[in-house]
């Protein structure tokens, strides 16, 4: 066998391993997250609530043992203390003089005494030990420790995660006791009842939003691998099982951003933001994203536009293109036969258009108070009983294991959410068998501009470039780039895109590093992780714009973060641009194109 096929299949294999145990670790996070959260919830104490917690740990996780130190006003109190040796032999009623409990109220007492607000790990002869602050509004309540045979890279994620929401639940727990102890008092039930409806409800949506961020992580490496190895040369079958791990990745990356929007729009932190927007860009772009899905199935997909359609809208372009994606990807899921059209339409039939380029609007222009996104298919339509249900969360108008079409039911509830933020309501009508028709009614606030926008300032639906567009550009990009990143694997993905793009690729561990090799070269462009140890991107971006002279080095945040705070953060810092993983070869292309390419 030649070298280089050896060698593909050695990264075909490595990347399905580590495809595999991605998936397998961050399933039994899920697992054991989604078990605390169901019974934690029903103690009435917190001993009772951390010795449930130590136990689920060590008997859903390869850790030895685990031990729960309450933190109160005089000193450290156990909680908790379990090991492997007790699940099996249910006869060892303590273990609160082992030697390793010792250990970990060494370590306990360390952390607590650091005031640190981090995971700590410790080393011994032939195990490790991690240490998890429990935390609320600055204040510790618990500290966890764990010991485990061997080192595992989940390990950190878990804990992490476990630790946040054995946060929430221990709240829940001791705002339970006080409730509880406030009815005997004044008979405030209903209140009562509300805040802990509440509060469960904000630990799920964190929940989601956290186990969000860790999917999108391990993700990131396998869409970068799978980049890079379908740039080489592959045979017939290895570039099957390649296109089968890039299908599978985009299906989890779209399952993932359904739950982050959908826990955004239930925590109420899912941002609007009115800009000027070309429309026509922005359904072009739609068009062309769609006809190769419609094409696969033998259907045809038709962009329709008024003719007094205005070029220029103050829209949220993200949020309406999200939505029109969810109900176009919808009607070509459940149309066999046929066509999907897009229809779009101003209410007011005699609006002026509006100049692109120049984007002046005088007294006398009318802007129509109501834009018409319609979607409509020749699919196998809904019955009317269904109807009034397909914008709720995960519901599915087939919801048996043997259903023909698969999805978490997320799409319609997660877009209605969005059209409200936007001050609309998408309507439903179809008829089985003949197809449905989905039709989003947006007014449209006036757009008041004072000068001439320049074509750089109008929102895109999308950052893209068609094939003929990109032919304007050089291939190879010969530019000095900065990449600051603590994750190793992330490190080698992003530095191959980035060398394969031409560049020059300059590597920082973290933000300290950052900030030195700034100070000591020149660049044309950093791409700033945002969550690192020591230094955060946040910071640094900070501390580079107080060192920087007269010349501007653009900045663009890579980042597994997707949250409007962070964005919004990002930006407060000093960076240009906010990108989200996973890293993609032409994503940052056209960043380099933007920032770095005059």
């Amino acid at each position: 066998m030649p070298q280089d096929t050896m060698l593909q299949d050695t990264m075909l294999q490595e990347t399905m391993s580590l495809l595999r145990q991605q998936f397998l670790g961050l399933n039994r996070v899920l697992s054991t997250v989604m078990e605390l959260i169901s019974n934690g919830l029903m103690f009435d104490d917190d001993e009772a609530l951390l010795k449930y917690a130590a136990k689920l740990l060590v008997s859903k996780h390869s850790f030895c043992m685990c031990a729960i130190h309450l933190v109160t006003p005089q000193k450290l109190r156990l909680a908790s203390a379990i090991s492997e040796a007790a699940i099996i032999d249910p006869s060892i009623s303590s273990e609160a003089d082992s030697v390793w409990v010792i250990a970990c109220e060494h370590l306990a007492q360390q952390l607590l005494d650091q005031k640190s607000d981090k995971l700590i790990k410790r080393r011994a002869s032939d195990s490790i030990y991690y240490a998890v602050p429990i935390i609320y509004r600055d204040e510790t309540l618990a500290i966890l420790t764990v010991n485990a045979k061997t080192v595992d890279d989940n390990h950190p994620q878990l804990l992490s995660i476990f630790g946040r929401i054995l946060t929430s639940v221990l709240i829940n727990t001791r705002q339970n006791q006080n409730l509880a102890q406030a009815v005997l008092q004044r008979t405030e039930q209903l209140e009562a009842a509300w805040k802990i409806a509440d509060q469960s409800s904000r630990a799920k949506s964190q929940f989601l939003t956290n186990m969000s961020h860790e999917y999108l992580t391990p993700l990131n490496t396998i869409v970068g691998s799978c980049a890079l190895i379908t740039e080489t040369d592959l045979t017939g079958t290895q570039r099957e099982y390649t296109n089968a791990i890039v299908a599978s990745s985009e299906k989890l990356q779209s399952m993932v951003n359904e739950l982050l929007d959908y826990s955004q729009s239930e925590s109420g932190t899912l941002a609007i933001q009115i800009l000027p927007t070309h429309l026509p860009n922005l359904l072009q772009t739609l068009h062309d994203e769609f006809v190769p899905q419609a094409d696969l199935k033998g259907l045809k997909f038709e962009l329709l536009q008024s003719t007094d359609l205005p070029e220029t809208v103050a829209i949220d372009s993200q949020r309406v293109s999200q939505i029109l994606r969810n109900l176009i990807s919808n009607s070509i899921k459940f149309t066999q036969a046929g066509s999907i059209t897009l229809d779009v339409y101003a209410e007011n039939p005699s609006l002026k258009k509006a100049a692109f380029k120049k984007a002046e609007f005088n007294e006398n222009e009318q802007y129509p108070p109501t834009i018409h996104f319609s979607v409509i298919d020749t699919g196998i339509g809904i019955e009317k009983p269904d109807l009034a249900s397909i914008f709720e969360a995960f519901h599915q108008v087939d919801g048996s294991p043997t259903r023909s079409y698969q999805g978490v039911g997320l799409g319609l509830a997660t877009s209605q959410s969005m059209a409200r933020l936007l001050g609309a309501e998408i309507q439903a009508t179809s008829t089985p068998g003949m197809g449905s028709r989905f039709n989003l009614a947006l007014p449209v606030p006036d757009l008041v501009i004072d000068e001439p926008l320049r074509t750089s300032e109008l929102v895109p639906s999308t950052i893209s470039f068609k094939q003929d567009d990109a032919n304007q550009y050089p291939s190879t990009l010969c530019v000095d780039v900065l990449l600051v990143e603590d994750n190793i694997i992330n490190q080698k993905l992003a530095a191959r895109l980035l060398e394969k793009l031409g560049c020059k690729v300059d590597i920082a561990n973290d933000g300290i590093e950052a900030v030195e090799k700034f100070s000591q070269s020149s660049y044309d462009l950093i791409f700033m992780d945002c969550q690192m140890p020591r230094m955060d991107g946040f910071e640094a971006t900070s501390n580079i714009r107080q060192l920087e002279g007269e010349k501007h080095t653009p900045i663009v945040a890579l980042t597994a973060n997707s949250l409007p705070a962070d964005r919004a953060r990002s930006y407060r810092a000093g960076m240009d641009e906010f990108l989200t993983k996973p890293i993609l070869k032409e994503t940052l292309r056209q960043a380099i194109l933007k920032w770095a390419v005059h």
